[in-house]
């Protein structure tokens, strides 16, 4: 059952590796509404315009954003914790086997896949298998953001050397710079043990039609074409001091 599974994965996400690149999983993680589906289109678009394959698995069992972007997304079949489990199991299996990048969208404040990669020490495991682990952590400027990354950094149970803070700054409610509404956030005793252990901030600028664009449904690059003249502007420049944000992270991309 397990094996025919992955072979519905696989097909569902119909790639070819691309020779020569090491397969990366980049999981988002983080509460609800801050920023992972946004981030996992990010990064899907940026590999597709590269012309770097890249698969969408969202196991968010409350909100199927990612679904109405995209039609192959990968979801699981069965929505209690065991068959979400056994879901993340067919999927790191099928990644081991095709070799394909992976984005992987938990859940807001998702335990289960906590519990999974702890009962695997799937970072090492991963690693050892020649797939690069990169985890990504999402934050707005409230203080309780850091729940999830305070849960899994104590526990161990996905710390690898490939760990992003992502702090969105198109969730500041008023006109704070970055800098002030995240003081708070960079001082943070949790926070600044995960920069310690090597851990890279970036922050995802804000795009002040991003409502627009969410809820026609477009890409990035299709709003740049789509949308009024002011507003294609706007995006224009957001998509460019988006990949500045992501260069220093390049390398831990698909």
């Amino acid at each position: 059952m397990a094996s025919a599974r992955r072979a519905d994965m696989a097909e569902a996400t119909d790639l070819e590796p691309m020779p020569g690149e090491q397969p990366k999983m980049v999981v988002t993680h983080g509460r609800g509404g801050t920023g992972k589906s946004t981030g996992v289109r990010i990064l899907k678009e940026r590999a597709d315009e590269a012309g770097r394959p890249v698969a969408i698995a969202d196991a968010d069992r409350t909100n199927a954003t990612l679904g109405s972007f995209y039609a192959d997304v990968v979801r699981p079949e069965l929505r209690g914790e065991q068959g979400v489990t056994d879901w993340l199991d067919d999927l790191v299996n099928t990644q081991a086997e095709t070799r394909m990048s992976l984005l992987l969208d938990m859940g807001g404040g998702d335990q289960v896949f906590k519990r999974f990669a702890a009962s695997l020490d799937l970072a090492a495991l991963l690693q050892a298998e020649g797939i690069m682990p990169v985890a990504l952590h999402f934050f707005g400027p409230d203080i309780d953001d850091l729940g999830y990354l305070r849960d899994i950094e104590e526990s161990g149970a996905f710390c690898p050397a490939q760990t992003v803070l992502v702090l969105n700054a198109g969730l500041i409610k008023d006109t704070r710079p970055v800098d002030v509404a995240f003081a708070g956030m960079r001082e943070h005793p949790i926070y600044l043990a995960a920069l310690k252990r090597g851990a890279k901030e970036i922050v995802l600028p804000r795009l002040a039609c991003m409502q627009e664009v969410n809820s026609r449904r477009l890409s990035f690059l299709g709003a740049e074409k789509a949308l009024s003249l002011t507003n294609r502007q706007r995006v224009a420049m957001w998509r460019r001091e988006v990949a500045k944000a992501l260069a220093p992270i390049a390398d831990w991309l698909p």
